[in-house]
């Protein structure tokens, strides 16, 4: 079979790297309103859970980017002492290298982001200025809010302010866009957010194209106890290997977060979680390193220097295939663009096998045959595919969904 090599179409920019990049990682996990995390009922079992993942993320030496929702802050302050709850035990030793707080863009019952962030001082977290779970396409009113500061309305302690400097999380609503949401920039506006503005004051780090719903089923976007440790660490390992190859270039900065959802947490979840942290600890660390999203920051203004029209921005949908294709003369494939059904049909009254390919090169299906046969590609996602037969011929696929 003939050897498919991706290349990965990206924005450049004049840049000196000579070093080969580092691809910084991190979890990322977030708690939704509807968690009802402020009930003593909800909140106890779960600062249990997050005390034993907050165990395994420091004993394997990883970083854990801990975004919550009003409820779970209000859950501690009602229900723990403010000189003693969860969050000051994450802000204390050992954990306080490991783990940090984000406030997350959902139901505000304390008010403002600022009230938020007040309320987390007061529980003594480890606060941050990022904002988690941020959407784009929320109105250019709501971004420049953003981009300001905000102040807490709350009568019952000063006036406190919070700004934002970072904004990580999906880049549209239901994460229909997560597969486009890799790279690190200061977007314009809601309008124009793929433009790198240096004057904005807001850095927006994606995901890093960490696998979407199509890998995990049970929850689009996060990392579940159904899923397979290999759906992280192969994706990376491509990463990785994709640099030391010079199939991606060394002038980008390189990111991968893995989100988990703390409605998932438990001992199997835990359990995978260690082994991916076992496979990237095993990785060289001139490849990967472990980096919560402050830190990322630093290094992100280390890697611009004084050039602050330097970003490193390009989508994951935006994948250019570049591969020695012909077309497959046994068979023949209709139609092509496809929709919902693709036909295959033997041309030479032979038995056949082909396997299919995403741009990523993950096996789609696979499939063996000797007379006309349907696939359905109901559930695919709209874009290129590859299809290559026993004798490593490869023909392009495209299937459009209208």
């Amino acid at each position: 079979m003939k050897q498919l090599t991706f290349l990965f179409l990206l924005t450049t920019f004049t840049f000196n790297a000579q070093q080969k990049p580092i691809v910084y990682v991190n979890f990322v996990s977030h708690n939704e309103p509807n968690d009802n995390l402020d009930l003593d009922s909800n909140y106890t079992p779960m600062k249990a859970l997050v005390l034993q993942l907050a165990d395994t993320i420091n004993a394997k030496g990883a970083a854990w980017n801990l975004q919550t929702c009003a409820d779970f802050a209000k859950g501690a302050l009602q229900n723990e002492s403010p000189s003693n709850n969860l969050f000051r035990t994450l802000a204390g030793t050992p954990y306080s290298d490991n783990i940090e707080i984000d406030v997350r863009y959902k139901t505000n019952t304390f008010g403002t982001l600022a009230d938020l962030y007040h309320v987390l001082g007061e529980l003594g977290a480890n606060r941050t200025h990022t904002l988690g779970g941020f959407l784009s396409d929320t109105s250019d009113a709501d971004w420049f809010q953003y981009e300001s500061p905000q102040l807490s309305t709350s009568p019952f302690y000063p006036q406190e302010s919070w700004q934002c400097q970072i904004m990580w999380g999906a880049a549209a609503s239901s994460h229909t866009n997560d597969i486009d949401d890799w790279g690190v920039w200061r977007p314009d506006n809601v309008t124009t957010f793929y433009t790198h503005n240096p004057a904005r004051p807001v850095l927006y780090i994606g995901n890093g194209c960490s696998p979407d719903g199509t890998i995990f089923p049970a929850n689009p976007g996060s990392f579940d106890p159904t899923d397979n440790v290999t759906d992280v660490i192969n994706p990376l390992r491509r990463l990785i290997d994709s640099i030391a190859n010079n199939q991606l270039p060394w002038d980008k900065f390189y990111n991968y977060s893995i989100t988990i959802n703390q409605s998932g947490f438990g001992n199997t979840l835990f359990s995978k979680i260690a082994l991916i942290c076992d496979s990237i600890n095993a990785m060289d660390t001139s490849n990967v390193q472990w980096s919560l999203l402050t830190d990322r920051l630093n290094k992100y203004q280390n890697w611009t220097g004084s050039n602050s029209s330097i970003f490193s921005q390009w989508e994951c949908g935006a994948i250019y295939v570049s591969v020695e294709e012909n077309s497959i003369n046994e068979i023949q494939l209709y139609p092509n663009p496809t929709n919902d059904i693709l036909t295959i049909k033997p041309m030479d009254g032979m038995a056949h096998s082909i396997n299919v390919y995403n741009l990523i090169g993950d096996k789609i299906t696979a499939l063996n045959f000797e007379n006309e046969t349907t696939i359905s590609t109901a559930n695919w996602k709209n874009g290129f595919y590859f299809i290559t037969n026993e004798n490593g011929n490869t023909q392009k696929l495209q299937v459009l969904h209208e």
